[in-house]
């Protein structure tokens, strides 16, 4: 599995027609593999650095997000059909996203959520 890491500069914009209930800081972790993943976040910030399973299923917040600080390092290990990655540096503002042989780190992305 490849892994590969966005420069922090690129910056998204997020339009929603409705009104936001809830602004944190967290890392997403977005399964395209077609399969179960198993995944830990260190937490020097915050949360559980517990390895849980994040299905290849519609994405709930409930299973695709770790609380984390937006400027803590993380260290993030992504185990996909007996191979893992180790991803380097990730913060609380990161997407991770997860495909069959290869992780996308995209940095700073905002991201909320409703109640």
């Amino acid at each position: 599995m490849s892994y590969l890491s966005v420069p922090r500069k690129l910056e998204l914009s997020v339009s929603i027609n409705q009104p936001l209930e809830k602004h944190t800081t967290m890392v997403w972790v977005s399964n395209q593999s077609g399969t179960c993943l198993n995944v830990s976040i260190t937490n020097r910030s915050e949360g559980s650095a517990a390895v849980f399973p994040v299905e290849h299923a519609l994405e709930v917040w409930g299973v695709n997000h770790w609380q984390r600080t937006a400027n803590a390092s993380e260290t993030a290990v992504i185990r996909l059909r007996g191979t893992s990655v180790t991803v380097n540096n990730v913060k609380g503002t990161d997407l991770l996203l997860v495909y069959n042989n290869a992780v996308i780190q995209v940095p700073d992305t905002k991201q909320v959520h409703f109640t």
